[in-house]
Parts: C-alpha cells; sequence; structure tokens
C-alpha cells in the first residue's frame, strides 16, 4: 500500500505542482507591487521593515496547498464523472489496496494544512480553530465534488480529511516545543 501511495503523491506532485507553484509566485508578485504602491509614500527601508516576510512566505505556500488541493480533488476529474453518494461510516475501507490507499491519502492530504494555519495566525493556535478549519475546508471540497459530479461525496473523506488536519496540527505543536527547546538550549550555552 505505501508504494500505491508513494506513486500517487509523486504523479500528483509532478502534475500540479508546477501550476501550483507559477499561481503561487504570481500572488506574491502582485502583493508586493501593491504592497509598495500603497506605502509609496515611505521610503524602500521603512516599506521593507513593515513586510512580514514570515507571513508572506507561509501564505506564499498556502497558496500552493489550495491550488494543489484544487487541481488534485476537481480539476483532475471530468465533470459528471463521478455521481456517487457515501454516507455510511467507513464506508471506503475495504480489502482493496486501493481503496485503503485513498482513505491514507484523504489524510496525508490535509496535514498542510493543519500545520500551516497556526503559522499564519495565533487563533489557529486553538485545536477547535483548527479542527473547525478542516472540517470546513472539507465540506467545501465535497460539496463541491458533488455539484460538479468531479468526485464522489463521501463522509468518510471529511472524517480522514479533519483527522488530517489535526494530525498536521499536533506536528506544528510537537516541532514548536523542539525549536523552542533547541532556541533555549542555544541561549543557554551561549551565555556560558
Amino acid at each position: 500500500m505505501g508504494q500505491v501511495i508513494f506513486k500517487d503523491i509523486i504523479v500528483a506532485m509532478i502534475s500540479y505542482l508546477p501550476l501550483a507553484l507559477i499561481i503561487g509566485i504570481i500572488w506574491v508578485a502582485i502583493y508586493c507591487v501593491l504592497y509598495n504602491l500603497i506605502n509609496i509614500d515611505k521610503d524602500l527601508v521603512s516599506r521593507m521593515k513593515g513586510l512580514d516576510i514570515k507571513i508572506l512566505v507561509c501564505v506564499f505556500i498556502l497558496i500552493i496547498y489550495i491550488v494543489f488541493i484544487i487541481a488534485i480533488t476537481l480539476l483532475s476529474r471530468e465533470s459528471g464523472s463521478r455521481t456517487q453518494v457515501n454516507l455510511k461510516l467507513f464506508g471506503t475501507l475495504t480489502h482493496d489496496i486501493y481503496g485503503n490507499a485513498y482513505v491514507v491519502e484523504n489524510i496525508i492530504l490535509f496535514i498542510p494544512l493543519g500545520m500551516l494555519l497556526p503559522l499564519l495566525s495565533s487563533k489557529f493556535e486553538s485545536y477547535q480553530f483548527c479542527l473547525i478549519s478542516g472540517l470546513f475546508a472539507s465540506i467545501i471540497i465535497e460539496v463541491t465534488q458533488y455539484i460538479t459530479k468531479r468526485g464522489y461525496l463521501q463522509t468518510d473523506d471529511i472524517i480522514m480529511n479533519v483527522l488530517g488536519t489535526v494530525v498536521g496540527f499536533f506536528i506544528y505543536n510537537i516541532l514548536k516545543v523542539i525549536l523552542k527547546a533547541l532556541v533555549r538550549l542555544n541561549d543557554s550555552s551561549n551565555k556560558t
């Protein structure tokens, strides 16, 4: 199953990452131009000090991620090709390796969301906000797939996507604790 998941991820990255990168770069360029036009009365040094690079990088990555998600969940499928609705809890779990790979891929697909949201705003450092955001994003995707008939509306997809968001949120928090510990360790070694 691991090979199937790995192959699917590589194919998706090769297929959709270039488009996502181009859109992300265009967004950053437009943002920087607008930011500089709005702050035209300030000198360049003042303008650069006001530009929050961390947020800019996080939004850039988020845009790449959103384009990637849209491409995978909607644009990779022909409109009208999927009309099924499966509201049965764990109805997608089967003895088929490919079906189970899709379940795991739904979790993996939303891990970045759980990691990116807390970086963008301290509101999302709350477990509840992050969980609700993952739920909201997943429901939007599932309803859009149903309306456009580009994907099956499945309860399991929503559950697995939310689980992925939560996993990403916990990975973010673990990395945050590790980084804080490393900074403290570095600070204490510099004092001696």
